[in-house]
């Protein structure tokens, strides 16, 4: 406070109205920056919601289409083969070759059954003895029949149809199957003879790496580093740009709370935007989930689409926008200053120090230290004007009544040397100003009448009368 009160006042003024015009600025640019934020974070939601919708569509429309074809492809063996006849294998194999030339996502396809079957080909006999008649396509054009393998067994959704007699939607898997290998999803379902026994399981596999190629074709890129994602209902990972942790839970890979948060989400069916920490790069990131079911409702199988946007990329605009009104705004402060500067200097500090130098060689003046002084020319009809027109009044006054009283006092003294030399007739003719030096005078000319009426007007002619 003490260092405050010793500024001068110009300074005052500067430093408080920049103080102010900083404070307000600063509060406008936050205005400013969280409605841009906010309108941009609309945005995003839009365009993000737009893009995991189209991309769940377009992977729920192909998943249900696999179900869909393995549902028919069972209808059509459970009605027109009769697992006893001698060719039933060679039927089957047809129509497994048809499902995989047909299949958007398909690979492999197999049947896997629970006695052996009366034809005595080799290529359907496992290592264990196990009968599977699988087929497998790289071309989409040209399935072929593949030895059976005892890997296909251990299939988990094939053990689960076995057990259960239900069809099922597994878990994405790394599959090996006589030296090939691929990313993919069995869907199975059970078959059944005329009596109503189950006597073998069909067998779909989803080629994962095919959707992976669709969903993340550079192409599709809304944003710098974005991410696409596809996760099953427990956080199972069935898409991702890592190839390597497909078929590993998400809430072991990613600790961050988001992550756990977004695993709830895709748990609780649900839907809309959320912060994200994507895993492996650490981006902060805003990311978009949609849940979708896939085939039957028997099926009870949810997946989610997930597309993450990094924060600095989606909201680099922002940090422009930031960047311009921070630089506008300093070049607007710098001007301001400068003008109140300018206007504080001229219109008020120049004429306060004109005030203090008149004022300061004015009581110079008045203590007889100087015998000038000068009056301040008004310039302008402000308050300083009035106080500058006061002041020249007072000085001018004040200069008449000093100059009244000194010819008051010169006179004065001129009077007592005539009274001194013998004329008591002498009197102070001159008025000063002075209310003091008046009554004075007043005092010292009465006195001086009644010496003259007791003594005489003129001591020389007494003292000769006493003389002689």
């Amino acid at each position: 406070m003490t260092f405050f009160s010793n500024l001068k006042i110009g300074t005052k003024i500067v430093g408080i109205v920049s103080f102010f015009l900083l404070a307000g600025i600063l509060a406008l640019s936050i205005i400013i920056s969280k409605q841009v934020r906010d309108e941009i974070t609309t945005d995003i939601n839009k365009i993000l919601e737009a893009n995991t919708l189209r991309y769940a569509n377009y992977v729920q429309a192909n998943l249900d289409g696999t179900v869909s074809s393995l549902l028919t492809t069972h209808e059509i063996i459970e009605h027109s083969i009769d697992f006893s006849e001698s060719d039933a294998d060679k039927k089957i194999g047809r129509i497994l070759q048809d499902v995989l030339n047909n299949s958007k996502w398909s690979n492999f396809a197999y049947v896997y059954f629970t006695a052996p079957l009366q034809a005595n080909n080799p290529l359907y006999k496992t290592k264990s003895g196990k009968t599977i008649i699988s087929y497998y396509t790289e071309n989409k054009t040209n399935a072929t029949l593949m030895q059976a393998d005892d890997a296909i067994a251990d299939f988990p959704a094939l053990k689960y149809t076995l057990d259960s007699k239900k069809a099922r939607i597994g878990k994405p898997l790394q599959m090996h199957v006589n030296g090939k290998s691929f990313l993919g999803v069995n869907v199975t379902t059970p078959l059944f003879d005329s009596q109503g026994n189950m006597v073998a399981v069909l067998g779909n596999i989803v080629d994962l790496k095919m959707m992976s190629d669709f969903l993340l074709n550079p192409q599709f890129d809304i944003y710098e580093r974005n991410v696409r994602s596809v996760l099953t209902q427990d956080g199972i990972i069935a898409v991702h740009p890592k190839s390597d942790i497909i078929g590993r839970n998400l809430a072991e890979l990613n600790p961050d709370p988001t992550a756990q948060k977004l695993l709830g989400v895709v748990a609780g069916k649900g839907e809309g935007l959320y912060d994200y920490v994507n895993y492996g790069s650490n981006d902060k990131s805003l990311a978009y989930i949609k849940t979708f079911e896939i085939g039957t409702q028997e099926l009870n199988t949810t997946w989610a689409m997930a597309v993450t946007a990094p924060e600095n990329v989606v909201y680099a605009p922002l940090a422009s926008v930031q960047i311009i009104i921070a630089l506008t705004s300093l070049i607007v402060i710098l001007v301001i200053i400068a003008a109140i500067l300018f206007f504080v200097k001229s219109a008020l500090t120049n004429r306060l120090n004109i005030i203090l130098r008149t004022l300061q060689s004015f009581f110079r003046y008045l203590n007889y230290e100087s015998k000038e002084v000068h009056t301040i020319k008004i310039r302008a009809q402000d308050e300083l004007g009035a106080m500058g027109q006061i002041i020249n009044d007072n000085i001018s006054r004040t200069q008449k009544s000093l100059l009244q009283d000194e010819e008051a006092i010169a006179q004065s003294a001129q009077t007592a040397k005539e009274i001194e030399s013998g004329n008591l007739k002498a009197r102070i003719i001159k008025n000063p100003a002075n209310p003091q030096l008046v009554e004075l005078k007043n005092v010292l000319n009465t006195m001086l009448d009644v010496l003259e009426h007791k003594i005489g007007g003129d001591t020389n002619e007494i003292a000769r009368v006493f003389d002689s």
